[in-house]
């Protein structure tokens, strides 16, 4: 990869840790529903860190961010998740305290 590339990859990394950090556009990238498990991941890939995946549950809907479905995947050999929804009346919630990005949070460690 070329400097040009490879400066235009790094600013849209950037763009993209900033846009998820302060909205739910993180969420866009994930199929119209959604098992907290692919969130979870998505969220570690763009920052680069593991998450607490209990805490981050417990986070999500003491918020009300998402709405459930009454779908659970299928053909899976484990106990079948739930599928959610973006509650889209927290269009703007701001990640950055709900994640801790800063890397306060004792549940964050990196990858």
């Amino acid at each position: 990869m070329d400097d040009k590339n490879k400066a235009i990859v790094d600013f849209s990394l950037k763009e993209l840790r900033s846009n998820s950090s302060l909205t739910t556009a993180a969420f866009y990238l994930l199929p119209e529903k959604f098992t907290i498990l692919q969130a979870v991941n998505l969220y570690e890939e763009i920052f680069g860190f593991s998450i607490d995946k209990s805490n981050f549950r417990r986070k999500i809907f003491q918020r009300g961010l998402l709405k459930a479905s009454e779908e659970k995947e299928k053909n899976v050999s484990h106990r079948a998740a739930k599928y959610y929804t973006l509650n889209q009346d927290y269009e703007k919630y701001p990640y950055y305290e709900f994640l801790n990005i800063a890397g306060k949070d004792k549940n964050v460690r990196p990858k």
